[in-house]
């Protein structure tokens, strides 16, 4: 149950943040370049899902140690 409550939890942030946000013509010209924006969170989000949530800040701080 959790893991679907993690995609709906998602989804809502996506469509509230990016689908609304980018309807109004005002946005139009800083939505118009999906590439820019989308694909780079795309990888992101798989990156954390691999390694988890501030992966690379958990490893900076170990090697400060």
């Amino acid at each position: 149950m959790s893991s679907i409550y993690w995609l709906w939890a998602y989804i809502g942030a996506f469509w509230t943040t990016v689908v609304v946000q980018c309807a109004k013509p005002a946005n139009w010209d800083r939505c118009a370049r999906v590439d820019d924006w989308l694909v780079p969170w795309v990888r992101d989000v798989a990156e954390m899902y691999e390694n988890g949530a501030y992966a690379t800040e958990k490893r900076v701080l170990e090697q400060a140690k």
